[in-house]
C-alpha cells in the first residue's frame, strides 16, 4: 500500500503497536519516537538508496521483552507484528 502525505495527516500522531504471538506488547504513538522520521530517512540516505518495499527498523517502544517479569524473549516458532496506523503492518516469523 502506498500512502500519500495528504492521506496520512500528522505523521507524529499515529498509533504504533507491536504484537507478539497475537498479544499486544507495545502500544504508543509515533510522536514518542526518539528520532523524527524525516531525520532518520535523511541520515540513512546519506549512505544508502532506499527502494520501494524497504523497511526501516528503529529502536523499540516501551515494553522491551527482556525487561518484563518474567522476561519474554523471541524464539523459533514465534511471530512478531509491527503495525502503524494508516500505513500498515509487517509480520516476521522467527525461525
Amino acid at each position: 500500500m502506498i500512502v500519500t502525505a495528504d492521506e496520512l495527516g500528522d505523521p507524529y500522531s499515529l498509533r504504533i503497536e507491536s504484537r507478539f504471538n497475537g498479544d499486544t506488547v507495545q502500544s504508543s504513538v509515533t510522536g514518542n519516537m526518539i528520532f523524527k522520521i524525516d531525520e532518520t530517512i535523511a541520515y540513512i540516505t546519506q549512505a544508502l538508496t532506499l527502494r520501494p518495499g524497504d523497511v526501516i527498523a528503529t529502536r523499540t517502544l516501551d515494553g522491551v521483552g527482556s525487561r518484563m517479569e518474567p522476561p519474554v524473549l523471541m524464539g523459533p516458532g514465534d511471530r512478531i507484528e509491527i503495525e502503524i496506523e494508516c500505513i500498515g503492518s509487517v509480520t516476521t516469523n522467527i525461525v
